[in-house]
Parts: C-alpha cells; sequence; structure tokens
C-alpha cells in the first residue's frame, strides 16, 4: 500500500473492501499481471515523498467471519498423542471410519493432516457428539486427542498446545457423587468439562455406582500443573463427608509443553529446554560449593563413650566441625584445625572413617600426602566411594602426645604391619566402659605382647592380669533364638592380631581379671544388658541406666522402670523406641503389652542403640486402647504462634465434638461457646456438628483440628446476612494461587462495601495500617480470582452461589506476602 509518511492511513477495513466502497487501485492487492500492473502504474506517478508502508488489515464485520456452512458445526480436529507413531492416511482413514461405523458414527469426510491437525467433518451433529463422548479412541494402542472447531482454532499444533482435550479418569467415587452436575463440578478443577463417556453418563442418571471410575473428557490448559488425587467433602447428616479422590491420565504428557497430544521427542523447543536445563544443572553445581567437615579426636571420645554412647567411637553430630568451599585445598583445612584444636600442620594426621557391614561405623585409613594437596571435595568424592553416603566429609585427628607437659609431636611413620586400634576399660565395679586410648600394634604382635602398655594407660601395676574382648555390632535380626548375644568376643592372647583379623578402627575392651561374683562380671554380659531410660519430655538427657536380660519380656521391663520410677501402675507408663537414624524417639510408641523380649523393644530396624523412651500417663494403656486422642488447637484472631498451642484431648471413641469442646474450655479456661474445625492445606474443610461422634474423626490426615470460639457477629446474624470464608493467600509467577496462615469465617451485611469489611477485618487481625495498605482483596472461586475495588458491596459475588452445594465454597482471598514473622504474631502459620 501506498500512503504520506508524515501522513499515514487508517487500516484499510476488509469489509468495506468487499462493498466496493474503496476502489481497488487505492489498495493494490491482487495476484494477477493485471494488478501487477496496476501496482507499477501507480508507483511511476506517485510522488518520491511518498514510501511504501505496510497497514494491518481489520475485520470488523462479525457475522461475516461466524458465517459458515451448516456442514463445519459438525466438524472436530484431532491428532495422535505420539506423532511419530501415526499410521499412513490410508491406512489410518480406513481404522478410523471402521472403528466409529462400529459404534453407529458416521463421517463424511476426514481431511488429511495439516499442521498437525487431521480434520473430521461429521453427516450429524449426533455423530459428532458420539466421536467426543464414547472415546478415548486409539489406533494402534495410539490415542487420537479430538476437540471441537471452532473460528478460532489455528490450524497449528503448537499454537494449539495450551489447551487439550484429555479424558481423565476419578477412581474411588461415592455413590452419592455419581451426578452430572457434581461431575463437572469436580473435573472444573482440571480444566473446563466437555463431556461424560456413555457409560459415565448412563449411571449418573440410573444413580447406580457400578463402575470402577468415572471419565471424563475436560478441556485441560496445559500450563498449570496437574494433580494426581484431590479430596473432595460434601454434607451429610452429621457435618462433612471426605473422600479422597485418585486422578488418573492415562496419555502421555510433553514435559516441556505439558500438552498431551505429543511427546518431548517431537516437541518445539524441547532441544531448547534441555540446553536450558543442562546449563542450570551446570550452575548448580558450580553454586554446590560448601562441604561440612566434621572432625573427631580423642577428647570426644572421652566426653561421649559411656555416656552418649556405648558401641562404635563417637557421634559425629557432636564433634567441632566447619564449613568449607569444594575447591578449597585440604592443606588450608589443616590450617583450620591448627587454629580450633592448638595442633600444629606438622603434628596432624587424620584419618577417614567407613561404614562396615555390620553396620559399625570406623576409622578407615589414613590420608596419604599426596590426597592432603587435593581439594576437599575430590577427598569426599573418594570418601564417598568406600560406603559412605554423607554429604559432609568426617575425620579423625590423630595426634602424639608425650611427656607430663602433653608435648605434641609429629606422627609417627606407620607401616602396612602397623594396625591403629582403640581400646575401652570396663569396670565391673561400678559398671562403666569407658574410652582410655589408642595404639598402632603389628598385626605379628599378640596381645599378650602389649599388656603391659595398657597397664601402664590407666594405671594399673605392670603385671596386671586383664582380659581382653573385641567389640563387635552383630546384625540381631540373625537370631531366631534368645541365646547368648555376642557383642564382644574375647581375644585369645596368645594368637596373633592378624590371626584374630584385627584391623585398623578396630575396638578393644578390657577389664581386670577378678575371683569377685559381680552381677555382670564382663564386658559382654554387661554390653548385652545395660538399657539408657530417657523421658519423652527430655529425650535428650539420661534418666536412669537399668541393667536388664535379654530374656524380659515386656511386662519385666515395666515393672522395673515402674520401681525406679517409684509408679504404683505399670500400666500407666507408655514406652518409645529410639530411631538410630534420626536420634530421636520414633513416632509411634510400642503397643502395650508387646509381645517380644527386650531386643524387639530395643531395635529400630536392624540397630540396637541401648535407649528408650518413657511417660507416665493419667489414663492406663488398656483405657486408651478404648479411646480417641485428637490434636486441637485452640485460636482467635489475635493468638500469637506461641499461643497456638497443642492440646491432646483423650476421650472415649464414642464421645461427641461437645465432649472434646468441654475438655478445651477447661483446659483454656474459658466459658464461651466454642465450635470444632478441620482445616487442611489453610483452607476451612468442615464445621463439625457437636453431636458427631469422634470416633471417625481422622486428625492425623488433616492439617489441623482447630477450636476457636463462636463470635458474637455471628450469633447475631440478620436473614440477609451471610458467612463467608476468608482466606490468606499469595500468586506465585505462573498465577496459581496459594493458600496460607490461619483462615476464618466472617459475617457481611448485604450492602456492606469492601471498605467497610476491610476495617473490621483490620480491627480482627490487628495488622498495622502500613502494612494492611498493601493488602489486596479479591473474590476467589475454583482458583479463579477477580479482584474487588473499595465501592463494590462484598455480598454480590457470593450470592451466585450456595456455599452448602459447592464442594470447594468461593471465599473472600486477602493477598499479601508471606511476612513469616508477621505470620507468627498473627497465628497464621499451622
Amino acid at each position: 500500500m501506498l500512503s504520506q509518511h508524515t501522513e499515514p492511513r487508517e487500516p484499510v477495513q476488509v469489509d468495506a473492501l468487499l462493498n466496493g466502497t474503496q476502489p481497488m487501485e487505492d489498495v493494490g492487492v491482487g495476484d494477477g499481471s493485471s494488478n501487477m500492473a496496476k501496482k507499477r502504474r501507480i508507483v511511476e506517478v506517485v510522488d518520491e515523498n511518498l514510501q511504501l508502508e505496510h497497514v494491518k488489515p481489520f475485520i470488523n464485520n462479525v457475522s461475516l467471519v461466524n458465517k459458515t456452512g451448516p456442514q463445519w458445526s459438525r466438524v472436530l480436529c484431532g491428532s495422535f498423542t505420539v506423532e511419530e507413531q501415526e499410521p499412513d492416511f490410508s491406512y489410518f482413514n480406513d481404522r478410523i471410519r471402521n472403528l466409529w461405523k462400529a459404534h453407529d458414527i458416521e463421517i463424511e469426510y476426514i481431511m488429511k493432516k495439516l499442521k498437525g491437525f487431521y480434520i473430521f467433518i461429521f453427516n450429524t451433529d449426533e455423530g459428532m457428539l458420539d466421536a467426543l463422548e464414547k472415546g478415548p479412541w486409539t489406533i494402534d494402542d495410539v490415542q487420537i486427542v479430538l476437540k471441537r472447531w471452532g473460528p478460532g482454532h489455528f490450524l497449528d499444533k503448537h499454537k494449539e498446545d495450551k489447551k487439550n482435550p484429555v479424558w481423565i479418569r476419578m477412581y474411588d467415587m461415592p455413590c452419592g457423587l455419581w451426578k452430572l452436575d457434581v461431575v463437572k463440578i469436580m473435573s472444573s478443577m482440571f480444566g473446563i468439562p466437555i463431556g461424560v463417556d456413555v457409560h459415565t453418563r448412563h449411571i449418573c442418571e440410573i444413580g447406580s455406582h457400578t463402575a470402577e471410575y468415572a471419565r471424563v473428557l475436560v478441556d485441560v490448559d496445559t500450563t498449570r500443573d496437574l494433580v494426581d488425587a484431590i479430596s473432595v467433602s460434601f454434607p451429610n447428616s452429621n457435618g462433612y463427608l471426605l473422600s479422597d479422590l485418585r486422578i488418573e491420565y492415562p496419555i502421555s504428557r510433553c514435559s516441556f509443553s505439558k500438552a498431551f497430544d505429543h511427546t518431548d521427542r517431537n516437541c518445539v523447543g524441547a532441544k531448547d529446554k534441555a540446553n536450558k536445563l543442562n546449563e542450570m544443572h551446570l550452575k548448580k553445581e558450580q553454586q554446590d560449593t560448601i562441604i561440612k567437615v566434621a572432625v573427631a579426636h580423642d577428647q570426644d571420645l572421652v566426653e561421649q563413650i559411656g555416656k552418649d554412647i556405648y558401641f562404635d567411637l563417637v557421634d559425629h553430630n557432636k564433634v567441632w566441625s566447619f564449613c568449607v568451599e569444594k575447591q578449597m585445598p585440604f592443606n588450608k583445612v589443616k590450617e583450620e584445625v591448627a587454629r580450633a584444636f592448638g595442633v600444629p600442620v606438622e603434628c596432624q594426621r587424620f584419618w577417614t572413617w567407613a561404614k562396615r557391614q555390620n553396620h559399625t561405623y570406623r576409622p578407615y585409613r589414613p590420608l596419604t600426602r599426596l590426597e592432603e594437596t587435593k581439594s576437599v571435595g575430590e577427598l569426599r568424592v573418594a570418601y564417598n566411594k568406600i560406603g559412605n553416603a554423607e554429604a559432609e566429609l568426617n575425620l579423625f585427628l590423630e595426634t602424639t602426645v608425650i611427656g607430663p607437659d602433653s608435648r605434641l609431636l609429629p606422627p609417627p611413620h606407620i607401616s602396612k604391619e602397623d594396625i591403629l586400634v582403640f581400646f575401652k576399660l570396663y569396670d565391673p565395679d561400678t559398671l562403666q566402659l569407658r574410652y582410655v586410648g589408642r595404639l598402632f600394634v603389628r598385626s605379628s604382635e599378640t596381645p599378650t605382647e602389649i599388656i603391659s602398655k595398657l597397664n601402664e594407660m590407666v594405671g594399673f601395676s605392670p603385671d596386671e592380669e586383664i582380659e581382653l574382648y573385641e567389640e563387635i555390632k552383630f546384625d540381631k535380626y540373625q537370631e531366631l533364638e534368645f541365646g547368648s548375644c555376642v557383642m564382644c568376643e574375647r581375644l585369645d592372647k596368645r594368637s596373633s592380631f592378624r590371626s584374630s583379623q584385627i584391623r585398623d578402627g578396630d575396638i578393644i575392651c578390657f577389664q581386670k581379671l577378678s575371683q569377685i561374683e559381680y552381677k555382670y562380671a564382663d564386658v559382654p554380659s554387661f554390653l548385652e544388658h545395660v538399657v539408657r531410660f530417657r523421658s519423652l519430655d527430655r529425650p535428650n538427657e539420661d534418666a536412669f541406666i537399668l541393667e536388664l536380660s535379654k530374656l524380659h519380656t515386656y511386662d519385666d521391663v515395666a515393672d522395673r522402670v515402674a520401681k525406679q520410677l517409684d509408679a504404683a501402675d505399670t500400666s500407666k507408663i507408655r514406652f518409645t523406641r529410639h530411631n538410630y537414624y534420626f536420634k530421636k524417639p520414633e513416632s509411634n510408641p510400642i503397643q502395650y503389652r508387646f509381645q517380644g523380649h527386650l531386643p524387639d523393644m530395643l531395635r529400630h530396624y536392624i540397630q540396637d542403640y541401648g535407649i528408650m523412651y518413657y511417660e507416665v500417663l493419667n489414663t492406663s494403656l488398656p483405657e486408651l486402647q478404648h479411646m480417641k486422642t485428637l490434636r486441637v488447637a485452640f485460636y482467635d484472631a489475635t493468638t500469637t504462634k506461641e499461643e497456638l498451642a497443642i492440646h491432646n484431648i483423650s476421650l472415649p471413641k464414642q464421645s461427641t465434638v461437645e465432649d472434646v469442646l468441654t475438655e478445651i474450655k477447661k483446659t483454656v479456661k474459658t466459658d464461651a461457646e466454642l465450635r470444632l474445625l478441620q482445616l487442611r492445606s489453610n483452607m476451612i474443610y468442615k464445621v463439625l456438628t457437636p453431636a458427631a461422634t469422634i470416633e471417625g474423626i481422622d486428625d492425623k490426615y488433616w492439617t489441623l483440628l482447630r477450636a476457636e470460639k463462636i463470635p458474637e457477629e455471628e450469633k447475631d446474624m440478620g436473614t440477609r446476612d451471610r458467612r463467608i470464608h476468608v482466606y490468606h493467600f499469595t500468586r506465585e509467577a505462573d498465577q496459581e494461587v496459594q493458600n496460607f496462615g490461619q483462615p476464618f469465617f466472617l459475617v457481611i451485611r448485604v450492602n456492606e462495601t469492601l471498605a467497610a469489611v476491610k476495617v473490621r477485618i483490620q480491627h480482627k487481625l490487628q495488622v498495622p495500617d502500613e502494612e494492611f495498605s498493601k493488602w489486596k482483596f479479591a473474590f476467589v472461586y475454583l482458583s479463579n480470582v477477580k479482584y474487588l475495588q473499595d465501592s463494590d458491596i462484598v455480598s454480590h459475588p457470593f450470592l451466585r452461589t450456595r456455599d452448602n452445594d459447592l464442594l470447594l465454597p468461593p471465599y473472600l482471598g486477602l493477598e499479601h506476602t508471606r511476612n513469616t514473622n508477621r505470620l507468627q504474631q498473627l497465628g497464621c502459620l499451622n
């Protein structure tokens, strides 16, 4: 088109051209030689100040666009989920026609693939709808995805990837949900419902649940993440019931575009994504430059053995540690250790640790001078190759101290014959086991040759007779009978250390040879029977130590603990195992009158750590078996995080919610009228009726059971007032709604504006003006957000819905950032 550069012309309207109001010569369009000649003639006579300029065409005749033949109302477009497995057109044409003919679906015409789509024109509207509803359809096990044709569709599959019709399956649906309207509401969580298959429609109409799943065709927004399960609450006589539905998408999905009609192999942009991912991984590896180095030394063993631990040598979580960059040379680590321990670099030697097959953790070998020139990251890689999965680098610092002034010397030279052995001393008189030191022994030596050194180490006379035992940790599951549990084997003093299979990092316990009869006369008997008991309220402190037999039953252990605690009723004492991996009590207590013996009560997986936790209850355990314990939080709008205490309420299983609230009133000392809510995902899912029994309440499944005062505004509600849900939320980068904080109810008046409601909310939550001014308010329903203005009547959007009829009722959303400190002040954190 030609136009004055200084005075650009208005876009030429196509409708005007078709009506002949614009001369064709002025437009210069066409495809014949005559038109081209016209163009040339126009260019020749135009003034030099004119130049070519693109003018975008504009169509303003909507009826013209929508005016299509009746056959186009019976059109579907479709594509295969896996393009590389598509059959040739003639084969596909025959197969799909025969497949649909078997279902009484007549197809008029199939257009060959065009930019990723096939076009299907049906004889009747009913046939087109049957093709949609009776699916999904597969050709040679490859599914074809169908969608309705419309004027706004592009014939380019990659432009259509953001919306895909997908057949989803909803499993485990209760009978009460098999209704078309309900199925439509539930499926709307995934996109726009298009229809259901014939079988699902039939079940919904006859009202009988006879199918494993409901199948719904949904136009899915592929830009959103999809869930594989949803929770649905629906009303019944006792309030609301909760049902978990498993969701299945029985076709492949592209991980890049999230579309269901192609895979990664043929997705435009997948290669770019792979390159970006590689760059991200490389960047992450570069950022992962910090390694924790934990250094244990002799003093740690002295402080822990006999107090925190009995078996093995040290708990690395309690030793000195620091973080270094992965690229740091290990020699720099030695300098840091020198500053921390006061041990010169030349007097340090470091040993790595290794986990053995019997689950013990012992020093493995010293670092070589070549290894000490490497980086910490390289050492950790080599360290993990010897059976260690830890992210940190654990080391043992060997130092050599001589003389009364504890003078430090460089570490002695060691040969292949030298073995590093650690020693513990057992005193049967005081029932104490403690660490006393370490020695290098030659593999060809016998224990007899080092007895004088051991006696000197602990202050015994040089000729004192002692007995030696090798400390071993067996897999106790291998013991099928309750015979002797060998944790230590007596060493033959005349056999060499090599023949006794002693190696670096092994532990030898020794004691005086005595003729006195002690209850636990030797190391094995002591290690088999000593159990440390800790109160569940103070899980990091030993309350007392008992020597028990491994043949003791649950009742035997309970009797001994009751005597220690001076407790009259053993049935009120509950025991809990020690979690070996997390170094804390297990979440579930040991069953009352557990059918097993002491090793079974102590064992966590294959480890026996010799620790058991106890608690003294107000109610006997047999009574608790017929009771239910609920964890209930008491909340009001001004409750701080510290005040949001969790109360354990134990009542008979047939008790009601009203009984729970009565106990809460006693606990928090209030006479106010209370109610009990079930919360999940920071939303109110159910208001429990006072008459409902507590046996069916699954408080573990929900985020929180919350008791709260019923506000006076709800008691004084007018007939036109409305109680609404109010939730805190934020929107992520993908605009997905994320709820957080404590939800609550609010009564709104019939003509109350948002400005008035905001004043009440600010007063209720006690939010400062500066912070509250940044909050936004919105009507939110099924993740659709409609922001409100101060002049809007808040009740208007809620009038179009009835909460009792909705699985997920709408709510007034308070959008603001997650200010953690402020949330704690408001009690917003669960």
